[in-house]
């Protein structure tokens, strides 16, 4: 899969926030998880350093506790790390 990011995959899955610009698809990874809620992934427009940091500081004067978000996995888990462990294998 073209920029595909074990990393971003493994921690939408786990329910924790995730930082990313607007240049990201996230199209590819909601085909293999489906997101409980968007606000889990916050886009900054890091093109404008002004906007990314009030929103930053915005989200760090609204923090009040951990959440995590109950997120659904689309896919085996077991194919996944199968798959994975294919890949690094061929390296």
């Amino acid at each position: 899969m073209k920029d595909f990011s074990n990393i971003l995959c493994e921690a939408l899955w786990s329910g924790v926030r995730v930082l990313t610009d607007d240049a990201m698809d996230l199209g590819i990874y909601t085909q293999y998880i489906e997101l409980a809620s968007e606000t889990q992934i916050v886009n900054l427009p890091i093109g404008d350093v002004e906007a990314t940091q009030t929103k930053i500081t915005e989200m760090i004067g609204e923090w009040k506790e951990p959440v995590r978000y109950n997120n659904k996995i689309k896919y085996s888990f077991n194919r996944y790390l199968d798959a994975n462990l294919d890949m690094y294998r061929r390296i």
